[in-house]
């Protein structure tokens, strides 16, 4: 036999460590991944953005971070051997591959909001939740349209707890863990009733299975389809007619009423620290080319295009090609907006013939407004200007109505300007004629007021561009005997102060409630008596004391 050399030999040996080494590593190496991957799920499924609810193939749900329910649909996969329980009690694996959690089947676009993208309803029918509002303003979450049905899914009740594999501790653990969840979960957002969410043609009935259906997960898997799209963000869809019988057609009661409204609902139904309430899509379902939503002066086409730069837009023909496509489509979250199912509440609604009534007393944060207002100021190139004036002074703006019908009398008119002189100590004045100016000067102008002051008229829709600061106040004067709620409602409703001068006095909050929208005499005779000296002493306790007064006691005590 013939020895091989020392030298030979010690080459196959490094050779033969070399290789060991390697399969060390690679050993090594995937045990790290698998790791990592579970802790990314782990963390995945305890994040924030994550839906709070889960989702079953079977349809349970409940709201838990790590206790899972398991129903009808996933006893197979159990029994068939591709789900393992992974040993810590909080989650299931699927064995080939998936991943059952807090987050939805979403393919490409799970847990990320505002995405767009294709979803997996056989697996995974997410239930839709009622997140707030009130008549006439409804915000959903899940929400699908169905060959032109707005659908919502809600869980099914063949949900059940299934007896797991008892052969280790862990396991056993995990079923009886599932089973007091079950027992302790929550109560879902009941629904409101469908007059208050959607009308029908008829005012004052809610809309037919036609438009709005409601159907559990087992019903929708048959329905619905095996696959749709998600449309990510927030869509606005107005149900209200085209033409005035629908009011739409009217800025104030488009933009002030129904568009204002609902982005104050949906603010009310999101955490503080979250993006901004704004649409990514405004659909107008009944509305056509002619009839339409728009306006004749384009003033609602105007908002949009400047509040909105990137939303898109659809009408009745949109929504009829996607009835015809018949595609499912997934909306993430979806504000209804209804005149007459505002209508149907009653109540404040009906007392003041405002589908707005309500919307100042459902709480939003005060800059719920600030994405709407600083996109139209950007679009007219004011957006870098000061909200204070020239001198770091407040800045009151007093709408000049003298060429309007009705005016104030010409020496009450003069006197008021006089009184406004006096604070330039304390205040930068401005007297205008905002029906003269361009749009552009009168968003500048009246977007850095802090106080402004009007006769009741069309120039107060500017109230839409003031800043929301904690003093920030609108007085409107009327005449002895007269009020009407429509621009407190745009004041209140933008988290300003308001205060209702009536001739000669203050007309109380509990005053005007209590006789309602009047008339007084003066109306119709063109010129309004103000008592000027009442007004001037309301701005300046609005603002304060006058600081040089307030450094000269300082300094004489």
């Amino acid at each position: 036999m013939i020895g091989l050399p020392y030298l030979t030999k010690r080459i196959i040996v490094r050779s033969f460590l070399i290789t060991f080494g390697i399969m060390v590593l690679f050993i090594i190496s995937s045990n790290i991944i698998d790791d990592q991957d579970y802790e990314h799920q782990r963390q995945r499924a305890k994040s924030p953005t994550a839906s709070p609810y889960v989702g079953n193939p079977g349809g349970g749900w409940f709201k838990s971070p790590n206790k899972w329910s398991i129903s009808n649909g996933m006893k197979d996969l159990i029994q068939a051997g591709k789900w393992r329980n992974n040993m810590q009690g909080d989650m299931l694996i699927d064995l080939d591959g998936g991943f059952e959690g807090r987050y939805s089947s979403y393919e490409d676009v799970e847990n990320v909001e505002g995405k767009d993208g294709w979803v997996d309803l056989e697996s995974e029918l997410v239930v839709t939740n009622y997140e707030g509002g009130t008549p006439g303003y409804q915000v959903f979450s899940n929400m699908y349209l169905v060959n032109s049905v707005l659908t919502s899914v809600v869980p099914s009740d063949a949900s059940q707890i299934i007896e797991l594999p008892t052969d280790n501790e862990d396991a056993y653990q995990m079923d009886l863990e599932f089973q007091e969840q079950m027992s302790n979960k929550p109560e879902r957002n009941p629904f409101p009733e469908v007059k208050h969410i959607l009308s029908s043609e008829k005012r004052g009935q809610g809309a037919d299975e036609d438009r709005w259906k409601i159907v559990d997960q087992d019903v929708g898997r048959d329905e619905i389809g095996k696959k749709g799209y998600k449309l990510g963000g927030v869509t606005y869809i107005f149900n209200d007619p085209p033409g005035p019988d629908g009011y739409l057609v009217y800025f104030r009661h488009f933009v002030l009423e129904a568009f204002l409204g609902a982005t104050r609902v949906l603010a009310s139904t999101m955490p503080y620290s979250m993006s901004k309430p704004v649409p990514k899509r405004v659909w107008f379902p009944r509305c056509g080319a002619d009839p339409s939503w728009r306006d004749d002066r384009g003033e609602n086409a105007w908002f949009l295009a400047h509040a909105l730069p990137s939303v898109s837009i659809e009408d009745k023909q949109g929504w009829e090609d996607r009835n015809t496509a018949g595609l499912p489509l997934l909306l993430e979250k979806v504000v209804i907006i209804d005149r007459w199912a505002a209508h149907a509440s009653g109540g404040e609604v009906g007392k003041w013939g405002k589908m707005n009534a309500l919307i100042p007393s459902i709480a939003a944060t005060r800059s719920f407004w600030d994405s709407i207002r600083s996109n139209v100021m950007r679009s007219l190139g004011v957006d870098d200007h000061s909200e204070v004036g020239s001198r770091g002074l407040p800045v009151i703006v007093y709408v000049d109505r003298q060429k309007e019908n009705p005016k104030m009398k010409q020496s009450d008119h003069d006197a008021l300007v006089e009184g406004l002189m006096s604070l330039t100590n304390i205040a930068e004045v401005h007297v205008a004629r905002l029906s003269a100016m361009s749009k552009a000067r009168q968003v500048d102008l009246v977007g850095r007021a802090q106080v402004l002051v009007s006769l009741h008229g069309d120039e107060l829709f500017n109230t839409l561009w003031m800043p929301p600061r904690e003093d920030s106040l609108v007085i409107e004067l009327f005449e002895d005997g007269g009020f009407i709620r429509d621009f407190e409602l745009l004041a209140t409703g933008l988290n300003h102060k308001y205060i209702a001068v009536q001739g000669d006095k203050v007309l109380t909050e509990e005053k005007w409630r209590e006789t309602g929208a009047t008339k007084g005499d003066e109306r119709d005779t063109g010129e309004i008596s103000i008592n000027t000296e009442l007004v001037v002493r309301l701005i300046e306790e609005s603002l304060g004391p006058d600081p040089e007064l307030e450094s000269d006691s300082i300094a004489g005590k």
